[in-house]
């Protein structure tokens, strides 16, 4: 039998609370009992039985440690029949397999006793062998029936809700079964059933009314998650009938082809109402959504269907804003095309306009007399006789004058004859190239170190966003500048060397600057011997035709041959109504700076502008439309003039593209007069 010592608080009084002597923790088979209440168990003052008087005889003291162990295999054993016992004894109560194990627990409890506590041998002796025998065997089979009623007690308290009549059911069992057996703690235990009982049934209660609480919770949020759902729907199949109405009203314009800007205009009145109602009513679903999503997933009893439905209604969302956006986009295109449409035709209407004013005999061609007077009417020029004879020499066919197709040849040999009056002593700052504020602020820079400037570009390239375009006059004024500028260096009678800078933009650099052998950035020829110093200024953020990694293999490739080279990168800028007046004046444009601010906040709306950065490229934006405003825009250059300005300023603030170097004008142009050994003569500022 296992013999054990333990110290039991008040919780069930203070006159239990002490020392106990016997084979359980908290049992009812207690051989004796000491009320000390010090950390350690009194080697005396014992009483045997727990209430009697105090026995003298009793005394507790350390054990070695074989008897020790002996007792530990001894208490082992008795436990595992114990085990046994009850098992046995509960649920199938087979009563011969239970005497047999308490008989054999009674030879186990003798030998315990016998070698735990000799001095209850005479106590053992006085009874007589048989008597005490019995009086061990019914106090161990009392104490084997009361662990297996608190057992069941000890299932009722612990066994979830749902098993409760159940585990009341077995306890009240186990009791009527074992409770004859029980001896003096039959009522004791009748009591510890009534108690567990009325627990058992107050936690019932306590779970029923928590259970429709629940319940009348989960209900409420389902209710409140259909309304939800029902509500998003609704707004959904707004939004895709507001993308239909949107459709309809663009459905004319995308199915017809070749529409002018009056006839789009005409087709699209009150698109932009039909579009701010259509993004309205996507933004709506988009917020509700995003808003109530966590309301709607509370009612976790059909998180799963509403989980379900809420994927249906996100896609149709998604699909309602690509719609409209395909839409926007759609007639965006439109509109930029009839642009360009109108464009073309203005530009040719203008030609042809341009080639009838002076064709006075209505021939097909011009003359010699008409030539001179086409020079004196659109340049204010009168054209040197060898000029116009040298035209009609080459272009006129059967001598009587040029023909319409080669107008563009008049108009480039006027310019280049134009170009060297005006480049001459007496009519120096009279010259009129291509002003733009950014290529303005280039030129005075390099004009006022004495550099002659040679630009160059591939008007030819089809879609070619850059200067100088080949459908305007400007074409033919910067051809000449670029004769003229290559004459006067090739010609100049001095001894003080001019430099000899060529700008230009990526076609440049792929046609006629030695960068050539450098393609998609990679290597594909080794530079010439006689590479010149090049100084690069990149604009990372325009990335259509520039390439970071190509200026980096650029550089790379110079540096171990000892040929110089340097890189500028150069950001965008915002858009300030100061900065862009400035600019516009320095061009002799004359506006308002209320314009600016009108222009800036059209393009806020339009979306290219936001907080005064350029999010898009202009160069393939719609901007035009705004640039309305500026329709008492003054320049004494040309009616395009303004427009090609304000492209430049908005390409500026996209990329930094076109001359972005003027503002570095002064750094760029030292270096490479440094690295070049050039040395400036008096300067000059022509611009």
């Amino acid at each position: 039998m296992d013999v054990l010592i333990y110290f039991w608080d008040d919780r069930d009084g203070a006159s239990f609370s002490g020392w106990w002597f016997g084979p359980a923790v908290g049992g009812d088979q207690v051989w004796a009992y000491s009320p000390d209440k010090s950390v350690v168990p009194p080697s005396s003052q014992w009483r045997v039985p727990y209430d009697g008087p105090i026995d003298p005889t009793f005394n507790v003291q350390a054990v070695g440690s074989q008897e020790q162990q002996a007792y530990q295999q001894l208490a082992q054993q008795n436990q595992q029949y114990q085990q046994q016992a009850v098992q046995q004894a509960y649920p199938h109560q087979e009563q011969q397999a239970y005497q047999q194990l308490a008989q054999q627990n009674q030879q186990y409890q003798q030998q315990a006793v016998q070698q735990a506590y000799p001095h209850q041998a005479g106590y053992q002796q006085n009874l007589g062998q048989n008597d005490w025998q019995d009086a061990q065997r019914r106090q161990q089979e009392e104490q084997n029936a009361v662990q297996i009623v608190r057992q069941a007690i000890h299932r009722v308290r612990t066994t979830g809700p749902e098993a409760l009549d159940q585990a009341c059911a077995e306890m009240q069992d186990v009791l009527n079964k074992m409770g004859n057996e029980c001896g003096g703690m039959w009522q004791r235990l009748q009591q510890e059933v009534f108690q567990a009982t009325q627990m058992a049934a107050e936690r019932k209660e306590m779970y029923r009314q928590q259970r429709e609480e629940e319940e009348k919770r989960m209900k409420e949020r389902e209710a409140v998650t259909a309304q939800l759902l029902q509500d998003l729907s609704q707004l959904v199949t707004t939004a895709e009938g507001s993308i239909s109405e949107l459709k309809e009203k663009l459905q004319p314009v995308m199915d017809t082809n070749n529409l002018d800007l009056a006839e789009i205009d005409k087709s699209t009145t009150g698109f932009d109402e039909v579009k701010g109602k259509a993004k309205a009513s996507c933004r709506a679903c988009s917020d509700f959504l995003l808003s109530k999503r966590f309301a709607m997933e509370e009612a976790r009893s059909v998180v799963a269907e509403t989980r379900e439905q809420l994927v249906q209604l996100q896609r149709k969302i998604h699909g309602a804003f690509v719609s409209m956006a395909q839409c926007v986009k759609g007639l965006e295109a439109k509109i930029d095309g009839a642009h360009r449409k109108e464009k073309a035709m203005k530009f040719v209407e203008k030609r042809e306009e341009l080639f009838r004013k002076y064709d006075a005999d209505n021939d097909g061609a011009l003359s010699a007399q008409e030539i001179a007077a086409f020079a004196r009417g659109e340049y204010s020029f009168e054209v040197p006789t060898q000029v116009i004879e040298k035209l009609v020499n080459v272009y006129g066919g059967d001598k009587r004058g040029v023909e319409k197709k080669h107008l563009v040849r008049v108009r480039q040999a006027v310019g280049v004859a134009r170009e060297e009056v005006c480049s001459s002593e007496e009519e120096k700052g009279r010259g009129d190239w291509f002003q733009k504020p950014e290529e303005v602020a280039f030129l005075q820079a390099a004009l006022a170190r004495r550099i002659a400037i040679v630009a160059y570009s591939n008007p030819m390239h089809s879609g070619n966003f850059c200067w100088p375009s080949a459908d305007g006059s400007h074409f033919e004024q910067v051809s000449a500048m670029i004769i003229h500028g290559t004459r006067e260096i090739l010609q100049a009678e001095t001894q003080i060397l001019l430099s000899l800078v060529f700008v230009g933009v990526t076609a440049f650099l792929s046609v006629v600057s030695p960068t050539s052998f450098v393609r998609s950035a990679k290597i594909t020829n080794p530079p010439r011997s006689d590479f010149p110093p090049v100084g690069l200024v990149h604009m990372p953020r325009d990335v259509t035709f520039a390439s970071k990694v190509a200026v980096h293999e650029l550089l790379h490739t110079l540096e171990p041959l000892g040929i110089t080279a340097k890189a500028w990168l150069v950001g965008p800028r915002k858009l300030i109504v100061s900065d862009i007046l400035k600019s516009l004046q320095r061009v002799h444009l004359d506006v308002q700076e209320s314009a600016i601010s009108k222009f800036l906040e059209a393009l806020t709306d339009l979306g290219l502008v936001e907080a005064g950065e350029v999010v898009e490229d202009p160069r393939r934006f719609p901007w035009q439309r705004a640039f309305k405003i500026f329709q008492d825009m003054r320049s004494p250059v040309s009616a395009n003039h303004g427009r090609r300005s304000v492209e430049e300023l908005l390409n500026r603030a996209w990329a930094q593209h076109e001359f972005a170097v003027a503002d570095i004008a002064d750094e760029v142009l030292d270096w490479l007069q440094h690295v070049g050994d050039a040395r400036p003569a008096n300067g000059r500022a022509d611009l």
